[in-house]
């Protein structure tokens, strides 16, 4: 799981949830137009993990999720959620699972999602970050949450 950054997991899950919509006829809760909404969400979710990473890119912070963090980014976005990018990634695939039709298989696929990165990548960044910064990141935590 090391090898498979962040991003790249996102875009298996969104292929998954194409791939599964046109290779089964699972009941569909939305339907077009309606469902075309589900772009905005998409393009939404997508804007809020770019302008996280550029945000990293400004204040010259290492944004690999394996490597070691070099500067503990608090402000901005990151004054609101301490993962905003992760954030994002769900938002835009809920937008997929708006697209798709919102099956419920769609919607299994997306809290997989989230279980993984909560589990796997934000709990590995997290205890990164407490060896790395210890009381200045523990205050950070106390401050802002997880996820919103």
């Amino acid at each position: 799981m090391n090898y498979i950054l962040p991003p790249y997991l996102f875009v298996l899950f969104a292929l998954m949830m194409t791939f599964y919509s046109y290779a089964n006829s699972p009941t569909l809760y939305i339907s077009l137009p309606y469902s075309g909404v589900g772009f905005f969400v998409l393009i939404f979710g997508i804007a809020i993990a770019a302008k996280g990473k550029r945000y990293f890119a400004e204040n010259n912070s290492n944004i690999h999720t394996f490597g070691q963090p070099n500067k503990l980014v608090t402000t901005g976005m990151f004054n609101y959620s301490r993962n905003p990018m992760y954030l994002g990634f769900v938002i835009a695939l809920l937008g997929v699972c708006i697209l798709n039709g919102l099956a419920i298989e769609h919607l299994a696929m997306q809290f997989l999602f989230i279980l993984i990165v909560r589990y796997w990548y934000i709990a590995f960044e997290e205890k990164i970050m407490l060896e790395t910064f210890g009381s200045d990141y523990q205050h950070y935590c106390m401050q802002v949450r997880r996820w919103i």
